[in-house]
């Protein structure tokens, strides 16, 4: 059975994370607004006030996040925005994309639930503002149609979704073919007196990998005014490479960090049979089978907190999830031992990441590592057949060492009669999927007797464990028969497809 054996590293040798020399850190807010969102919401919604009262120009946003040491993602309002005001962010992302800073242009779709979309060329309309050649989208499906037409580089994030009156649906997401552009989800959004938590968000970014999208977890600021020091302590935190923050998002080497300072490290490690190792880093999409050995690694480094609170894992199934901690309140420095090794099932996770608590509330969430796990029944280590008489205990097992290798005069039962009784063979198949369907077949020929018999035996996997398939062959007819040679043909079979077939001889002596 494979099994998952969880080992943290908070201090680590520096080779052990090599995969991420090639990527710095960056800090993001994927949620700002300018003066263009200062617009009433009168016309709309009957509230006589404005939104975003405080904010600045798209200029002057963009200077003071770079001064706070922010990259900025300009997400405004498409309620009543203007094409001339969506060529201005466009110019002052344009023009302040250098120096090793990046500026994007976006917008806010702000429909039953609100979702930020960034580097499309043009933006969509909730009603119709007069705005010529802008398309109006009124609803979640119009909205993913025009979504799914976009290219690649086009990213959308969901916002806030704890916030908002109508839960996001992710299935309807995750089912279209939209789907892909889906990179981001703010598990923290607002500013101080207004801030939706990454405890709030959490169980909804879970709904979320459940549902099958691949998204990493962000922290946008969603601003009353210019930006300010809310940005430097809450943020969104990405393992940067030589293309930029979009592929970092595409690839999900994105974190949500209410911490100011701290810097984490995420992987998995996989150990083959023969100790080749290889390193899938945080975002990774993974497939795993039964001939290799993972352990999950972490490296954390805050300067300004000498403890790192309470670190877990978050292993997420289908339809559950489990919080695993890890540590608890352990200095920076200390090394988790193997008495905090945990133990799990592979079959059904999708993913897994990790939730760090501080001890003065800050939350760190972390982009998952996927699982897909193949399991690899065809592998013989996986695979016992025995074969008995009757009830007794099995006297020939592991019948097949290699199926390309088979030697009729090595696979042979020998049995001293009179025979009267049953040959028995046991299929015993280790982790066996939900619903496949492993076949056992028996094919027995007693040329001397006449008898040509045939038995069958289903097993569906149930339990993500083990099937156990158990047919019977009934030789009585032919026992008293001296030096009677006869051969049984085993066939086996997964979801109606032959594995293997095999035929052993079998020698029935009376004297």
């Amino acid at each position: 059975m494979i099994m998952l054996v969880l080992f943290a590293y908070i201090q680590a040798i520096a080779s052990e994370f090599d995969s991420w020399s090639a990527y710095c850190l960056q800090k993001w807010n994927c949620h700002t607004h300018t003066n263009i969102s200062r617009t009433p919401w009168t016309n709309f919604q009957n509230i006589n006030d404005f939104d975003h009262p405080f904010a600045v120009s798209p200029e002057s946003t963009v200077k003071v996040a770079r001064k706070l040491g922010i990259h900025l993602a300009l997400s405004d309002h498409c309620l009543k925005m203007t094409l001339p005001e969506w060529a201005e962010l466009l110019r002052v992302a344009s023009e302040y994309s250098n120096n090793g800073f990046e500026t994007w242009r976006g917008f806010e779709w702000t429909g039953y639930n609100h979702i930020n979309v960034f580097n499309s060329q043009d933006y969509v309309a909730v009603f119709d503002v007069g705005a010529e050649g802008i398309k109006v989208c009124t609803d979640f499906d119009s909205f993913l149609d025009w979504l799914a037409t976009q290219p690649d580089n086009v990213i959308a994030q969901f916002n806030h979704p704890s916030m908002s009156k109508h839960y996001f649906d992710f299935t309807k997401f995750s089912e279209h073919s939209a789907k892909d552009h889906f990179a981001l989800f703010e598990v923290g959004s607002g500013p101080t007196g207004f801030y939706s938590h990454i405890k709030d968000n959490l169980p909804l970014y879970i709904q979320a990998l459940q549902s099958g999208l691949s998204v990493s977890p962000t922290i946008g600021a969603d601003n009353l005014g210019s930006p300010n020091k809310d940005m430097v302590k809450r943020h969104t935190v990405a393992w940067v490479g030589n293309s930029g923050f979009g592929e970092a998002a595409k690839k999900n080497r994105v974190y949500a960090s209410e911490d100011a300072d701290i810097q984490v490290k995420f992987q998995l490690r996989i150990t083959k049979n023969n100790g080749q190792e290889s390193i899938a880093i945080m975002g990774s999409k993974v497939e795993i089978d039964d001939s290799s050995k993972f352990c999950l690694e972490y490296d954390l480094d805050d300067p300004t907190d000498s403890q790192i609170g309470n670190v877990n894992v978050v292993v997420v199934r289908s339809e559950s999830y489990d919080i695993l901690p890890v540590a608890n309140n352990q200095d920076v420095l200390r090394t988790i031992s193997s008495n905090d090794f945990v133990f799990m099932e592979l079959q059904d996770i999708i993913c897994f990441f990790l939730y760090i608590v501080q001890a003065d509330g800050d939350s760190i969430v972390t982009s998952p590592i996927w699982i897909k796990y193949q399991p690899n029944l065809i592998d013989q280590s996986e695979r016992i057949i025995y074969c008995g008489v009757d009830s007794k205990l099995p006297v020939f097992r592991n019948f097949v060492k290699n199926p390309n290798e088979f030697n009729p005069k090595e696979s042979k039962l020998q049995f001293l009669g009179p025979l009267d009784k049953q040959i028995c063979i046991w299929l015993v198949v280790y982790n066996q999927p939900v619903g496949q369907t492993v076949s056992l077949k028996l094919h027995l020929i007693c040329p001397e007797s006449n008898i040509d018999t045939t038995h069958e035996e289903i097993c569906i996997g149930k339990n993500n464990n083990f099937c156990l398939a158990f047919g019977i062959c009934d030789i009585k007819d032919f026992a008293y028969k001296i030096h009677e040679t006869n051969y049984l043909t085993i066939e086996f079979l997964v979801d109606d497809q032959l594995v293997e077939s095999k035929t052993i001889l079998i020698e029935v002596d009376n004297r």
